[in-house]
């Protein structure tokens, strides 16, 4: 059998998109839809427990395993995110929430077209409403609320004792960042090609977040409780690999079905899913950024639309400000590109720049690891720089900074065409500045350093002896 070439793949992707559904399997479904809402309370629990999974899979016959699947209706796509968010047992949570996660690849409300042009599906439902009041509808404030409960158990709970609830919403914070990428990575790939910030302005991410009309207090609000989720899971990863020996150990003597052991091992597993959805979060809202900045530059952007502070000024002020989430956060962020950034971005507000500029000078060096390592280059700039950030941060950002630039460099060098011998140079020479800098901070006072911190100063030696 011919393999489906790209473009059949996206033809097919326009044609189920805007495929309607057949009357006479989406009457007998919206049936099953009408009987199933109207049966909350009436029936015994396990019946209304089995009547939601047989609609479930009612739908996921009907919309991708037939002969010729249909689109699901609006209706019934609502009464799929009811029985998410009612999160009333492990199964149908589960259920549910691979339901919608199909239906949201197997019909995407957002695609490119053959033509390369941007499509939105407007009969395709989502779970996100911008600008007006939806029943059982997502929009900034009610994300901003789930972010926070969110937050607030991984905060005050141990992973063993969080429940059901927590467990549902983690599982629908992780849907609703899938959906924000499925909206706004068409519109990229496009702006990429084509510079069109219209099509980046119009997507979910940008109007329920980046958007000025989005008031800066809840805003702030969202980036710290992300910021809390994920300096709350860098403890639970600490404990998870004990509890799952533990767990492991018990389950011999307990049933395969056992309710508890089956909701730890859930929970366990979300708090690492949940971990990355939030970076991926975060991640897009910095890509909108830099695209707007983009679009700013060349005057696609209005002065009302350009104003506020991107996420990455935002996340700065949040960690500048809480301190002890710096670490933690640091920790379990893991997107070198976006580390990177913040690192540098955080030292740029310590790093004094000359006044004077020489020919000689390079202005790259003020946003680059290099130039930061320059601030600690000499036992007086270094002294500047631990009495105004102390010597705890400033090993630790530059540790953090040092692991991120080895991921980018070995990325740049898996993916360079040629010898890089230029790369390599600039590798050797970071890794002596690190050393350097290590050997002017430690001279200040005594201070001990991290397992973290010893690492990647044993790696850049162990770089550095390699090539001699």
């Amino acid at each position: 059998m011919k393999k489906p070439t790209k473009k059949t793949k996206k033809r097919s992707i326009e044609e189920a998109a805007m495929k309607k559904p057949k009357k006479k399997s989406e009457g007998g479904i919206e049936e099953s839809t009408m009987t199933f809402l109207d049966s909350s309370g009436v029936k015994d629990p396990r019946d209304v427990l089995d009547d939601k999974l047989s609609y479930l899979e009612s739908v996921h016959v009907a919309s991708m395993a037939s002969d010729s699947p249909t689109m699901p209706t609006w209706k019934m796509c609502e009464a799929i995110f009811e029985i998410f968010r009612e999160c009333s047992t492990l199964e149908l949570t589960m259920a549910s929430y691979q339901l919608l996660v199909e239906l949201n690849k197997r019909y995407p409300r957002v695609y490119v077209a053959s033509s390369g042009k941007v499509v939105v599906v407007e009969e395709a439902w989502s779970p996100f409403v911008c600008g007006v009041e939806g029943g059982g509808l997502i929009d900034s404030s009610s994300f901003l609320l789930l972010a926070q409960d969110v937050a607030q158990a991984l905060s005050k709970m141990e992973s063993q004792s969080l429940g059901m609830r927590c467990l549902g919403d983690m599982f629908l914070f992780q849907y609703l960042v899938k959906v924000l990428e499925g909206d706004l990575l068409p519109r990229y790939a496009v702006y990429k090609e084509t510079s069109d910030w219209f099509m980046v302005k119009e997507s979910l991410i940008n109007a329920l977040w980046v958007s000025p009309r989005v008031p800066r207090l809840t805003y702030k609000n969202l980036v710290k409780s992300c910021l809390s989720i994920i300096s709350s899971l860098s403890h639970h990863h600490s404990e998870s690999s004990h509890q799952h020996q533990q767990i492991a150990d018990n389950l011999s003597s307990k049933t395969v079905h056992d309710c508890g052991a089956a909701l730890s091992i859930a929970v366990m597993t979300q708090l690492e899913d949940t971990s990355f959805a939030v970076q991926k979060f975060l991640s897009m809202i910095m890509e909108v950024d830099v695209m707007k900045k983009e679009a700013d530059s060349q005057g696609y952007v209005s002065r009302a639309e350009g104003s506020g502070s991107s996420l990455l000024e935002t996340i700065l002020d949040v960690l500048t400000y809480d301190k002890d989430l710096l670490s933690p956060f640091l920790q379990v962020f893991s997107i070198p590109r976006w580390k990177l950034d913040m690192v540098l971005q955080y030292f740029s507000k310590y790093c004094k720049r000359s006044s004077v500029r020489t020919r000689r000078s390079n202005e790259v060096d003020d946003g680059t690891f290099e130039g930061v390592l320059k601030c600690f280059s000499n036992a007086t700039d270094t002294k500047a720089m631990v009495r105004k950030m102390s010597t705890e941060v400033a090993q630790l950002l530059l540790s953090h900074a040092f692991q991120a630039y080895l991921f980018l460099h070995r990325d740049n060098k898996n993916t360079a065409k040629s010898d890089d011998n230029g790369g390599e140079k600039s590798l050797l020479h970071i890794c002596k500045s690190m050393i350097s800098a290590f050997k002017n901070i430690r001279t200040n006072e005594h201070v001990d350093m991290t397992q973290f911190e010893k690492g990647a100063l044993f790696l850049a030696s162990k770089i550095l002896s390699r090539n001699e």
